[in-house]
């Protein structure tokens, strides 16, 4: 019975099947597929997801390749004479308080959480951490040096629209806690009036 029953096994299971034909362009094109899926793969890619994130605008970006490994600039002005005698109008100070190299406190503030603040968190953190403070509000770089090229226009924009938008709340008879509010909810950053000691 045994005998009967293996020889019957054997026997289909020798049975070829039909063997379908396929199209040279179908084949090439799965294994071209197969290639395809195989190289995006992200066992084949060596990313540290950590280092990529999702800016506001939707782009990712790889946080090392934003915040350089070299420092890329050389020192160059950033914030202009007009930048400074829009915070002393917004604080209705005179601007002759803006005219020293050490400008108030109020000012590395501004720049701290409301320019650089736009940044993402990791690349905050990235850049603080490339230039740690070495005295009172004093750096060993100015922080755009850290940045790359992209970075650098990111924050040149930022800049522009700090003034842009201070110059309409100037326009208005606002003054700097309402330009912070303005800010803040135009750019989605927390407010935090009570940083600015207002």
């Amino acid at each position: 019975m045994k005998a009967k029953n293996t020889q019957k096994k054997i026997l289909i299971e020798s049975k070829a099947k039909p063997i379908k034909k396929i199209d040279p362009k179908q084949l090439q094109e799965q294994e071209g597929l197969f290639s395809q899926a195989d190289s995006i793969s992200p066992i084949n890619k060596k990313i540290d997801k950590a280092e990529i994130i999702q800016l506001t605008s939707g782009e990712f970006v790889n946080v090392d390749e934003y915040v350089d490994e070299h420092f890329y600039a050389e020192v160059a002005t950033h914030f202009y004479k007009i930048f400074y005698n829009l915070i002393a109008d917004l604080l209705g100070i005179s601007r002759e308080e803006m005219k020293p190299f050490r400008k108030p406190y109020v000012v590395a503030l501004l720049k701290n959480k409301l320019i650089y603040g736009r940044f993402p968190n990791a690349i905050q953190k990235k850049i603080y951490a490339r230039n740690p403070y070495i005295g009172y509000c004093t750096r060993k770089y100015w922080n755009y040096q850290t940045l790359t090229k992209t970075g650098d226009l990111s924050l040149r924009d930022f800049i522009n629209d700090f003034q842009i938008l201070g110059e309409s709340v100037l326009g208005n008879n606002g003054n700097l806690k309402i330009f912070i509010i303005e800010y803040c909810k135009k750019y989605q950053l927390p407010i935090q009036l009570e940083l600015f000691d207002l």
